[in-house]
């Protein structure tokens, strides 16, 4: 073999070994970028289901319960924090042991973003005042 076709040849070894690495740093990179976009996806789903459940939690108790304590006059701001708390254990429950240790190691204090969900669905739900015009 002459000095032309051995320099080709390790030329080529090293330009397929280079293409090679290239290949392998750009599966790599696309993998970590797949990777987080499913990470990112799960946390939008999970999110997605723990207000679900909580807006469905808000309407169940505003229907029977809330509804029939203020016509009775008997919804204080005690009664207010107990229904909340109560509320806030139903989706919980709902949740399941599974989906609720999969949210706290996602979200950390679970309590209190399911108590910021439920406090955004009764507002959601409360109907729209308009203030009084100027002057009236």
């Amino acid at each position: 073999m002459d000095i032309v076709q051995k320099t080709l040849i390790d030329i080529a070894v090293a330009v397929i070994a280079a293409a090679g690495g290239l290949a392998v740093a750009y599966l790599k990179a696309v993998t970590a970028q797949v990777t987080a976009k499913t990470k990112a996806q799960k946390v939008q789903d999970l999110l997605w289901h723990v207000e679900a459940i909580a807006e469905h939690v808000v309407k169940d108790v505003q229907q029977t319960v809330v509804d029939d304590l203020k016509n009775k006059g008997q919804f204080t701001p005690e009664v207010a924090a107990q229904v909340k708390a109560d509320a806030i254990a139903k989706v919980k429950e709902i949740m399941g042991e599974e989906l609720t240790g999969l949210a706290k190691e996602v979200f950390g204090d679970l309590d209190l973003l399911i108590s910021t969900l439920i406090e955004s669905h009764v507002k959601d739900n409360k109907p729209q005042t308009q203030p009084a015009p100027a002057g009236a």
